[in-house]
């Protein structure tokens, strides 16, 4: 509705984690479907099946393309990602890991995806809280590549996200639209790497 709203009033804007594209409307993202269909496939392959996506209720990454990006990984190798593998959780640390001390007493998997590191750091803990071994018994991958990634322990493996590239990205694309530049790329993708701590083999 924002983003339409702007269109209809001719707001020089850009919005960052969508891709979107008008006259007047630029954004800058990342391809959460490609980072995570990457990850898995390399997953699948080495016949680690076994994966679980913690999905907070927000994020700079579009979740639920990052979703889809697993889902096509497992069925480009005969298998289904069901939506009861997906769990939806709070982008609260005092919320989040007390429901995964809970849910690791009768659940363990191989590998756990996290659409940030925070709720990253809620599953080492409350899994480790429950014997299980990070990395031998089930690895863990956060996202963003923020502070908590370098302080959980171990140290988590991350996705990358260069949020400060994508804030820069975005002011220097706002002040040509402000000044009556050229645009030559309405929708700029920003590239994302692993970075391989501890928390994964």
């Amino acid at each position: 509705n924002e983003i339409e709203m702007m269109k209809k009033y001719n707001v020089p804007t850009v919005v960052i984690g969508y891709e979107v594209e008008d006259d007047n409307l630029c954004s800058i993202s990342v391809d959460a479907k490609s980072i995570s269909k990457e990850i898995t496939n390399d997953y699948l392959d080495r016949g680690i099946d076994d994966i679980i996506f913690v999905k907070p209720r927000q994020n700079l990454v579009r979740l639920d393309e990052f979703a889809d990006g697993i889902k096509e990984a497992f069925a480009a190798h005969g298998l289904t990602f069901g939506d009861e593998r997906i769990i939806s959780t709070s982008t609260h640390y005092e919320k989040s890991y007390p429901f995964f001390q809970n849910y690791f007493k009768d659940h363990r998997h191989q590998l756990v995806l996290n659409g940030y590191d925070k709720e990253a750091v809620a599953v080492v803990n409350g899994a480790q809280d429950n014997g299980i071994a990070i990395p031998d018994d089930m690895e863990v991958i956060g996202m963003m590549n923020t502070s908590y990634s370098i302080m959980s322990r171990p140290a988590l493996t991350t996705i990358h996200v260069p949020v400060y590239e994508l804030g820069a990205m975005a002011i220097r694309l706002l002040t040509k639209m402000l000044n009556g530049e050229e645009i030559t790329e309405h929708k700029v993708i920003v590239s994302t790497h692993l970075i391989k701590r501890n928390s994964t083999k």
